[in-house]
């Protein structure tokens, strides 16, 4: 006679490591959100980090500036070695040609480890400069002056903390910026002029060009449109305050026939 079942005695399966299909299914539910929120934190922090890099970069050249106006009486340097029609001059250096620009003139007093290169910026959008020291190679940059600035004595400007020296600018019209008078041969991101011309300011002039504002190739500059730094881009003042702005602040202020504001020209 057969002993009574025992299910006590009967040997344990292992239990199968295969994870199926629904395993899956629920190992994705659980993976795709965390992923989201782990990439728009580390998305958020690179932006933080990026622009607290272009704040730097516009602490150093304000310093750099300072070291070399410290020795030119006062004045800031001038914005390109220029022909005699006004443009950039294209200086041949060994195997490469380029502008000397305020960015080669403040360059001794520059410190190395900085960069004139904004790490947000597209490469499309660097402008060569002419490297003081150096045959053969250029320095990229994505921050240029405004022209009323070149060569200038800041003891002469009316409102030295409203008058901006140095913004993030794009070269050449890229990333869908405004640049409607571009330099025909020479880059000219370096370098920030008008609407209208790139000598000097007329009645007509009214908004700034080459400012590292995207979707305004049109000339429409929206209120908090987009920019390098999602609605900002960094600028330096004559007296040495840096700041942010934006792409409404483009506009040229007008008081009378006179510019004010950003913009001023003197």
């Amino acid at each position: 006679m057969a002993d009574p079942y025992d299910a006590s005695e009967t040997e344990e399966r292992p239990r199968s490591t295969y994870v199926g299909k629904k395993d899956w299914k629920i190992l994705a539910i659980f993976l795709i959100p965390v992923s989201i929120v782990i990439w728009m934190l580390y998305s958020k922090q690179l932006k933080q980090a990026q622009e607290a890099i272009c704040d730097q970069n516009l602490a150093q050249i304000q310093k750099a500036m300072g070291v070399y106006m410290e020795t030119n009486n006062g004045r800031f340097p001038p914005a390109f070695v220029e022909t005699s029609d006004h443009q950039p001059m294209m200086i041949q250096s060994g195997r490469v040609e380029a502008p000397h620009t305020w960015i080669s003139q403040i360059y001794g007093g520059f410190e190395k480890r900085a960069s004139f290169v904004c790490p947000s910026a597209l490469a499309e959008e660097y402008a060569s400069n002419l490297h003081p020291e150096e045959t053969h190679t250029t320095i990229n940059s994505t921050y240029g002056m405004y022209l009323p600035r070149s060569g200038w004595p800041e003891s002469l400007l009316q409102n030295p903390e409203q008058a901006i020296l140095i913004a993030e600018t794009s070269n050449h019209g890229s990333n869908s910026s405004f640049n409607p008078k571009p330099y025909p041969v020479a880059p000219d991101g370096s370098v920030i002029g008008w609407d209208d011309g790139n000598v000097e300011m007329t009645p007509n002039s009214r908004f700034a060009t080459r400012l590292a504002f995207q979707e305004t190739t049109n000339g429409k500059f929206q209120p908090m449109g987009p920019a390098r730094h999602e609605t900002r881009i960094h600028v330096l003042f004559a007296s040495g305050r840096r700041g942010r702005i934006q792409s409404e602040d483009a506009r040229i202020e007008k008081l009378g026939e006179q510019s004010t504001g950003y913009w001023a020209d003197r």
